[in-house]
């Protein structure tokens, strides 16, 4: 009988460590992956006296060293974004690393939800390669325009600041 006992609660235990697994590793990453919100980017961006340009999901899977302790690494879900912005100090466009992290309580159900706190960090990236391919991606495209609008091959008048007929700006 005994035997039955132990052998049954060791399926209990293999059951609820798989299910908690998933749930951890699978279910909440799927539907709670934290999201960087342009409200968030535009304050930090006035402080370094940039422009935004773009956000987007990190593509990097650079592995770093966490400095989170293991109650942090377990109850926390991070997502990477690189942060596209102008820098009017330095003339030039230049990336941040952005990591968005939520941290959630499994003990405490609350109405609004089960991830309760979030943290963000920016860091600039230094790396010239990465930046140089930036600025390459991101250059203005610039066209001398004569007596026809590039765009509608409208003829245009010298000196207007606007296409009369599709709108395009000129400088």
């Amino acid at each position: 009988m005994t035997t039955q006992a132990l052998a049954l609660g060791l399926i209990l235990l293999i059951f609820l460590t798989i299910n908690i697994l998933l749930i951890r590793y699978i279910l909440i990453p799927l539907f709670s992956r934290p999201i960087l919100l342009l409200n968030d980017v535009l304050p930090f961006l006035e402080t370094q006296n940039c422009s935004y340009i773009s956000h987007s999901a990190s593509k990097k899977r650079k592995r770093k060293t966490s400095k989170k302790n293991l109650f942090e690494t377990l109850f926390s879900i991070s997502t990477k974004y690189d942060l596209i912005a102008f820098s009017n100090d330095k003339n030039k466009y230049t990336q941040f690393t952005v990591l968005v992290t939520k941290y959630y309580n499994p003990i405490t159900f609350k109405r609004n939800g089960f991830l309760n706190q979030r943290d963000i960090q920016f860091s600039e990236e230094t790396d010239a390669h990465i930046l140089t391919n930036i600025n390459e991606k991101y250059k203005p495209q610039i066209s001398i325009v004569g007596n026809v609008c590039p765009a509608c091959q409208n003829e245009i008048v010298p000196n207007i600041s606007q296409c009369t007929d599709c709108g395009l700006f000129f400088t």
